[in-house]
């Protein structure tokens, strides 16, 4: 009886209001969104494979992180007024930060990044020279002493840090309890400490 056709559709839905069913608006929009289900996700081989109702593939590259990845929710985009240790956060601007959503973009590429062990990349936002735990001058250093660097203390900072809590002050902002912190420079946002 059902089909996955339009007309099929709103057949049924004129048939539910027809036999007296007190369904408002919003009842059959619902099902109408809930019917016209015509795209599946499927993981193969790490890529994800995108199936459309025609049955065509599309295969999407999922070795570099998406962009929708780094995109910011609306909640992240807010920031609370109280923490969730009952501290109350420092103003931005009186943080010496000029634009709060490029810092949490900033975090969320970071973030991105390190899950997908974009050491490259990390690298490319470091402040040379980091003095903690060991002196670091160069991005080859980095590279060479990044698993040390990024041991599993500092990515589970950096994975659980709420974006809506950032502690900030004149030194930068913290992450987690001071594995990292960020600041601006000259050249933009760069990771200026990790203390692992």
């Amino acid at each position: 009886m059902y089909t996955n056709s339009l007309y099929s559709r709103i057949e049924i839905c004129i048939k539910i209001v027809y036999m007296g069913q007190q369904l408002n608006f919003c009842a059959i929009v619902w099902f109408f969104i809930a019917c016209n289900n015509s795209t599946s996700i499927e993981e193969k081989n790490g890529d994800a494979i995108t199936t459309t109702k025609n049955d065509t593939a599309k295969i999407i590259d999922t070795t570099t992180p998406a962009a929708d990845l780094m995109a910011l929710t609306a909640a992240e985009i807010k920031d609370d007024s109280v923490f969730a240790d009952g501290s109350f956060p420092a103003s931005w601007s009186n943080a010496g930060f000029s634009d709060s959503i490029a810092v949490k973009k900033f975090l969320k590429k970071v973030r991105c990044w390190v899950d997908n062990n974009q050491r490259d990349s990390v690298a490319s936002i470091i402040a040379y020279p980091l003095k903690k735990p060991v002196i670091i001058q160069d991005v080859e250093s980095f590279l060479k002493n990044y698993n040390t660097l990024f041991n599993e203390k500092v990515k589970k900072s950096l994975h659980e840090q709420n974006l809506r809590q950032l502690f900030r002050n004149t030194k930068g902002v913290m992450i987690g309890s001071g594995e990292l912190w960020i600041n601006e420079t000259p050249r933009g946002l760069k990771i200026i400490a990790i203390n692992n």
